[in-house]
């Protein structure tokens, strides 16, 4: 039987790089009004820097950044220890299904469903 892990030393910033992701990725999901204002300016400078600020908020760039590391954060507990494939891959489901089946069920109440960007979760199940 693995033990449990519970005396893994943390990476300090892994956290929040992550949440700073997931952040550009909600904001590549919205319509930004602010980087549209500086790239119709005339001005150069304002132009320029709508044009430089605009990859700021690439959603894909961050997802795979995002998976990358949420790659490297499940499996770093792990490293000196015996994984129990079976108790990590039941905890991981219901940890990521439950609450996705909570979204459907509201989206599908709101009619909303096919709207749902939950492709990322259906991966992580997989």
């Amino acid at each position: 039987m693995a033990s449990k892990v519970s005396n893994a030393k943390w990476i300090n910033g892994v956290d929040s790089l992550r949440f700073f992701l997931a952040l550009i990725v909600f904001l590549s999901h919205i319509k930004d009004p602010y980087i549209d204002f500086f790239k119709k300016q005339h001005n150069a400078l304002l132009h320029n820097f709508g044009l430089a600020i605009t990859p700021l908020f690439s959603g894909i760039s961050a997802v795979w950044a995002f998976f990358i590391i949420s790659g490297f954060v499940i499996h770093y507990p792990y490293k000196n220890k015996q994984l129990d494939v079976k108790n990590f891959l039941i905890r991981r489901w219901i940890r990521i299904s439950l609450p996705m089946i909570v979204m459907i069920i509201i989206a599908v109440w709101y009619g909303k469903y096919f709207g749902l960007p939950v492709w990322s979760l259906y991966c992580e199940l997989i």
